[in-house]
């Protein structure tokens, strides 16, 4: 038979190791020395496999070692074993297993010194070779990986986790205050309430711009390194990461093993690249869980380059389509998606049958002269009625309306959505995806629903209970 695969070629005293094993072969030692020669040959590919196997081996022939001792008839052929390597060893056991009976417990502790010196030491000392020789290329792969997209330094990151704690606290302070119905009460629609609003919003606004400066920043340095040499330099760098880990198990509590040969800053980076780039991809699920253990930073990456993807859709929904979205009714869903995001809560897509159901309410406000949201028609009474007519199914919906004087800008109407402590709750809250905003000259109607279309970070089931609440 003939082994003509180079790595069947140096696995072949592994499998004379197992046979030898079944048989109580004398020569077992002298098959794990094989087994030591074939992992100093071995490429990283092979490095975890036969890792497991030399393990393997070497507790094989402990084993069996043990067991020849113990027994009478196979005990020459051990002492035979040990005396080749230690004739001092093997004349020391001939003496002692003459004059005592040799039980398994007996025999392990007489065998430990001799397997100590000649075989678990020579095993440690290759597979600690090893290590070196597979960390060094593991290394060279992370800072090759690292050249293409360096981390932060020590300074920047402090920086980074100041701007971050800064404006988790702006944002929590908003969530507070805009859900606690005793400071923002319907009663007066919020208008007692609206100067403490205003100033935690003020707060938010600023900590997020400053946040935000850092965030493009570091995004346009990804944006100019090429994605794909990324994407490949970083899938070696998590293969080779892969190959280690499964050698692991193996190798827990040897001499020079470390469990984790990356230093954090690389495995943060890596974290990092790796989620930004299967938010590329289109699988924002998969992307958060990516950055699982991440830094707050590497979120607001995430979070930030979710809402560029949220903004070109927006911008580009009507390119094709008949029906065009005016600015106003374009700049109202961007200031309300601007506002979302500074409070981390994902931007909303327009939906086309929100928006029909929409720009229907406000024509008809402005035909009929009246404004609210119970319109005359039965069959239309309610946004529920409407929304549904316009063929939109998810159940959880909402509509918010304005009365201006045809002159206003975007901000205005924002504005006054906002100052309005129902509508502002609503624009803000997070079980809607999707949003229709329609204008007939003064009047405005903005339809909000839990349905989406684009990929969403949480899984669907997270979405369906968010909505739900």
């Amino acid at each position: 038979m003939t082994l003509s695969h180079p790595l069947l070629a140096r696995l072949a005293p592994l499998v004379l190791l197992l046979v030898a094993t079944a048989a109580r072969s004398p020569e077992l030692p002298e098959a794990v020395e094989a087994a030591v020669r074939a992992l100093r040959r071995a490429s990283d590919t092979e490095f975890p496999g036969l890792v497991g196997e030399l393990v393997a081996a070497e507790k094989a022939a402990g084993i069996t070692l043990r067991q020849q001792l113990a027994d009478p008839k196979s005990r020459a052929s051990a002492l035979a074993v040990i005396g080749r390597a230690d004739a001092k060893e093997a004349q020391r056991l001939r003496e002692v297993l003459g004059h005592e009976p040799a039980d398994a417990l007996r025999t392990r502790e007489l065998a430990a010194p001799y397997l100590e010196r000649h075989l678990q030491k020579p095993v440690d000392d290759e597979l600690e070779r090893s290590f070196v020789r597979f960390e060094r290329s593991f290394g060279k792969a992370a800072r090759t990986l690292l050249r293409k997209f360096p981390a932060a330094d020590p300074e920047e990151r402090e920086q980074r986790e100041e701007l971050e704690r800064s404006w988790n606290m702006a944002r929590e302070a908003v969530l507070a205050t805009v859900f606690d119905y005793r400071i923002y009460s319907d009663r007066d629609r919020g208008a007692s309430g609206q100067p403490q609003v205003d100033r935690v919003v003020e707060a938010l606004r600023a900590e997020h711009a400053l946040l935000l400066e850092v965030v493009d920043a570091e995004l346009m340095r990804f944006d100019r390194a090429s994605s794909s040499s990324l994407e490949k330099q970083l899938r070696r760098v998590e293969w080779m990461q892969g190959l280690w880990r499964s050698a692991a198990d193996k190798l827990r509590g040897r001499r020079g093993f470390s469990p984790e040969p990356l230093d954090e800053v690389t495995l943060a980076t890596m974290r990092m690249l790796r989620a930004l780039l299967l938010q590329d991809a289109g699988r924002p699920a998969d992307a958060r869980e990516a950055l699982e253990g991440g830094d707050d930073f590497a979120r607001s990456l995430l979070r930030i380059r979710r809402a560029r993807m949220f903004e070109e859709y927006n911008d580009d929904y009507d390119v094709g389509k008949r029906e065009q979205l005016s600015i106003s009714e374009r700049e109202i869903v961007r200031l309300v998606n601007e506002y979302r995001v500074a409070l981390d809560a994902d931007p909303l897509e327009i939906d086309g049958q929100l928006l029909e159901a929409a720009r229907a309410h406000s024509s008809d406000m402005d035909e009929k002269a009246y404004f609210s949201h119970e319109a005359p028609d039965p069959e239309r009474r309610t946004h529920r009625h409407r929304i549904a007519a316009a063929g939109y199914t998810n159940a959880t919906v909402a509509e918010t309306i304005y009365l201006g004087s045809g002159y206003e800008d975007a901000a205005v109407v924002f504005d006054g959505w906002y100052r309005s402590s129902s509508h502002h709750r609503v624009l803000i809250s997070p079980r809607y995806r999707q949003i229709g905003l329609g204008r007939a000259r003064s009047y405005y109607t903005a339809n909000l629903g839990g349905g989406w279309k684009l990929p969403r970070r949480e899984s669907r089931e997270e979405a369906l209970d968010a909505a739900s609440r």
